[in-house]
């Protein structure tokens, strides 16, 4: 049994998939843990057992599984991508003695920011061909 650290993307922005751990028997099957990590309904602990052709299939491209996770819950894989900021709720008792909450936003310091290729300049107009011109151009001097 090995233990994973991998997050999946969706198809849908609210839910990612965290997978937990694998077990392998070899060349018979593999059995995953993972969690549906939802926005709106929280966390979920799931488990699936990839054998026969799928196993088969499986070879050294793993995201062939994420795509089969996704599948079975009726979404699509997408990679993943760590958010810029975190945002909490911070709970307090203010001067009056209520209680207040505040959303808090952290930046991530997991977040690589996406490299930002510098504006290409454009292209200088082309100059129209003089009209036809009577004189021949000059012809390059050459060295004694």
């Amino acid at each position: 049994m090995s233990l994973l650290r991998v997050i999946l993307g969706t198809s849908n922005p609210d839910v990612r998939i965290a997978l937990q751990y694998i077990s392998i028997n070899p060349t018979v099957s593999a059995t995953i843990k993972y969690q549906i990590v939802s926005n709106t309904e929280g966390i979920k602990d799931n488990e699936i057992i990839i054998d026969g052709q799928q196993y088969s299939a499986w070879g050294n491209d793993d995201t062939i599984i994420y795509h089969i996770i996704c599948a079975r819950h009726n979404l699509r894989y997408v990679p993943y991508v760590e958010p810029e900021f975190y945002e909490e709720v911070f709970v307090y008792k203010n001067n009056v003695g209520e209680i207040v909450s505040e959303l808090i936003r952290k930046p991530n310091p997991n977040y690589i920011r996406p490299l930002s290729l510098p504006a290409s300049e454009p292209a200088p107009e082309p100059v129209p061909a003089s009209e036809s011109s009577s004189e021949p151009a000059p012809a390059p001097e050459t060295a004694p």
